[in-house]
């Protein structure tokens, strides 16, 4: 785990590096899979607001934000509402997966059914053909 400290001037140093970073290394860090801790001066963990205030810049550097009411539900619900809205946002799509894998089994088996069905419909067509041209020889004009 990263330890990343803040001072007083607000400059974030980690002390695995042993070096000044910015936020945006905070955030590379994250991505790459780390966990990392940031402790104020009086080694209070501020991590989730240092996390918060990432994705906050993030969101204004790419010109979108957050959607309004998504930030008005994170505001009436508090910390566990991030939580709970990744949970519902996860079961439904769950939910659209197994939905559409259900109307996809369907076709599927149609699929192989026509499958089957265009064989042996060529099976036959060469039945008759075979058929045609046995009875060909034997009619002699008259």
């Amino acid at each position: 785990m990263h330890i990343i400290k803040r001072y007083g001037n607000r400059k974030l140093y980690d002390t695995e590096k042993s070096r000044y970073v910015a936020l945006a290394d905070v955030a590379a860090l994250v991505r790459e899979g780390h966990q990392v801790q940031v402790l104020d001066a009086q080694n209070v963990d501020i991590t989730a607001q240092i996390l918060a205030q990432i994705i906050v810049e993030e969101q204004k550097g790419e010109g979108r934000g957050l959607s309004v009411d998504l930030l008005h539900d994170l505001v009436r619900a508090g910390g566990e509402a991030v939580t709970q809205k990744v949970r519902h946002v996860q079961a439904g799509v769950e939910h659209w997966i197994n939905k559409s894998l259900e109307r996809i089994n369907p076709v599927r088996e149609a699929k192989r059914e026509m499958a089957h069905l265009k064989e042996r419909l060529e099976q036959l067509e060469a039945s008759i053909e075979e058929l045609e041209q046995q009875e060909s020889p034997r009619q002699s004009p008259k």
